[in-house]
């Protein structure tokens, strides 16, 4: 997958809960990196209704499950990077690897 996994649609946590389910990989997107800068600091990284309302309906192993997501995924067997976007918006909570 490559990001944007939860916000627009109508079940982020079961979205989440699927991925989880098919040991899907993913790397984080924009929509994720803001609902975790929010979580962080929700003073200083106001977020919108529909985000807001994904985020009351995340659990918190699902809050793990976005908080690792990579910001790329190399598949080198296809010589191939998964990115979202350009990468470079802010990650937050600080960086755990890519894989």
């Amino acid at each position: 997958m490559v990001g944007d996994l939860i916000v627009r649609g109508p079940d982020p946590a079961g979205t989440i809960e699927l991925l989880r389910s098919l040991s899907a990989r993913s790397v984080r997107g924009n929509h994720e990196d803001r609902l975790l800068r929010w979580r962080a600091d929700p003073g200083d990284n106001p977020i919108g209704d529909m985000s807001l309302a994904a985020a009351l309906t995340l659990k918190k192993r699902d809050w793990a499950y976005l908080e690792g997501l990579p910001l790329w995924l190399d598949l080198p067997d296809h010589d191939v990077r998964v990115i979202h976007a350009d990468g470079s918006f802010e990650r937050a909570p600080a960086p755990r690897g890519s894989t």
